[in-house]
Formats: C-alpha cells, structure tokens, sequence
C-alpha cells in the first residue's frame, strides 16, 4: 500500500479541496461536477494504490499542495489524453514526483 505519509497528505488535499467546493455557489458546484468526479476517482485510486514510492518520490509529493490537481490537468484536460484509469493515473503520479 501507498506510504502513510502520501496517504495524510492525499487526505489533506482532498479536504482542502472540499473546503473550497462549499465555500462556492450552487451553480458553480454544478458547473464543476465532472472535474469533482474526476478528482475523487484520483483521489481514490492514489489511497488505494499498490504501488510503492522511494523516498525522493514520497518527498516530493507531500511537499506539493496540488498534487490532484496536477494529476487532473495533465490526464483530463490535456486533449491528448483521456485515459481515466487506475494505472494512467498512477503512471502520471511517478512522473509528477519524479521532476
């Protein structure tokens, strides 16, 4: 399973990321349900995901503040790229901490 420490700070993320959503209007939450969805599919898959991270990685990652944001921009919204699954977005996880 994932580091404890990248699971705290996924947590964290995603709270943050909440706090922001109920601090908008109703139309706006409306108007982002899909990048919600998306970003909690990211969400999911980083807490639940097998693989295992060196130290650099896991410094990396929970020394940024977007790292679901990032994920979601480069699977989501890069139009070359569409592929929500488990493994793209893991494959995008080791790319972002291996900058």
């Amino acid at each position: 399973m994932t580091d404890d420490r990248i699971k705290e700070h996924i947590k964290w993320e995603w709270e943050k990321f909440n706090i922001e959503i109920l601090c908008t209007s109703k139309q706006n939450i409306f108007s982002k349900a899909l990048e919600i969805v998306n970003k909690k599919f990211i969400y999911q898959v980083i807490l639940n995901c097998p693989d295992k991270f060196n130290e650099k990685e896991t410094a990396v990652i929970c020394a940024s503040d977007c790292v679901i944001d990032t994920i979601y921009s480069n699977i989501f919204l890069d139009e070359n790229i569409k592929d929500s699954s488990s493994e793209k977005v893991m494959e995008e996880l080791h790319r972002y901490a291996a900058r």
